[in-house]
């Protein structure tokens, strides 16, 4: 099948803004916060730890003992915190291509946080164009918001009809043709 120019979608390139966003999202610590949890389990246990941060293994716990509750969220809060320094997210000069590089002692593991990193990403940015909360309350605020118009219409319409008043656009039509007539006699 030949696809003419005018039967392709007309796709246009992010604007500069929208690219700035999405940078901010793919560096944000919550971001990088859900990929480490992804990574390490639901619970962030030492030896997990140890690797996010690139440090030996040689602690007090087992790997697989999980580390004590306030331990975890302190031990998240620094892997955020490295993870932030040693990730860079920027846009390519001149393109609407954004880079995403990580500079970390163990390339594989560099390799695997990117790989969960976008994969998150993805999920989230899926979510937003699949959730249809915001479109709803976004459709059911026009509808109300017409609603309050013709409710408006409606008693300025009632208020003229009470009072008698003619049609203020006829009234308008009206004093134009006076206008007019007085000009033409003159």
């Amino acid at each position: 099948a030949f696809i003419t120019g005018s039967q392709r979608p007309l796709v246009l390139p992010p604007a500069t803004q929208d690219l700035i966003s999405e940078t901010h999202i793919l560096g944000s610590t919550t971001l990088i916060e859900q990929t480490l949890n992804r990574l390490s389990g639901a619970q962030l246990t030492k030896a997990s730890e140890s690797v996010l941060r690139g440090t030996s293994g040689a602690t007090s716990t087992t790997a697989a003992e999980p580390a004590r509750a306030p331990d975890s969220a302190e031990l998240l809060a620094e892997a955020v915190y490295d993870v932030t320094q040693s990730l860079t997210v920027t846009i390519e000069p001149g393109s609407n291509i954004i880079s995403i590089t990580m500079v970390h002692k163990d390339p594989s593991y560099a390799v695997a946080f990117l790989d969960a990193h976008l994969e998150g990403y993805f999920v989230y940015r899926d979510n937003l164009t699949r959730d249809n909360v915001q479109v709803d309350f976004l459709t059911k605020r026009v509808d109300d918001l017409q609603n309050e118009l013709e409710d408006a219409n409606t008693q300025r319409r009632q208020m003229l009809e009470g009072a008698l008043a003619i049609d203020p656009t006829a009234e308008a039509d009206l004093n134009w043709q006076t206008i007019r007539d007085e000009l033409s006699r003159k």
